[in-house]
């Protein structure tokens, strides 16, 4: 199925499991474009479903990001996770995993009092 200016539902399937997979290792798309030889643009752009991954780009990023291309494959006939709350989760997981180790500690220690003030108390 076609989406948005002719993007494609299983190429955005493909650049989502990319991402997730690239966030959860902590890098950057600088850090993905740098190892399989491409700019961070171009990562932006197969994440998103922009541009199609090759066969032999999307071998070289399931190398760098240590899967295998079954990996990053999955299930294309599931559908991707639409849910607003789990890609501004992605989206703050991308932007907390530049950050120094300190202000990252400091920032998580505000989240966690922040979240406790809105947390039921226990009964």
């Amino acid at each position: 199925m076609t989406g948005v200016r002719g993007v494609k539902e299983g190429d955005r399937q493909i650049g989502a499991a990319i991402r997730k997979r690239r966030i959860a290792l902590g890098m950057t798309q600088g850090d993905l474009g740098k190892k399989v030889g491409v700019t961070y643009q171009q990562i932006f752009k197969n994440e998103t479903g922009v541009n199609r991954v090759s066969g032999s780009r999307l071998l070289a990023v399931a190398q760098a990001l240590d899967c295998t291309v079954s990996d990053l494959l999955g299930d294309l006939d599931a559908p991707i996770e639409k849910d607003v709350r789990s890609r501004r989760f992605l989206n703050l997981s991308d932007d907390l995993s530049v950050l120094p180790d300190e202000e990252f500690e400091a920032l998580r220690h505000y989240v966690h009092a922040m979240a406790k003030r809105h947390r039921p108390e226990a009964a």
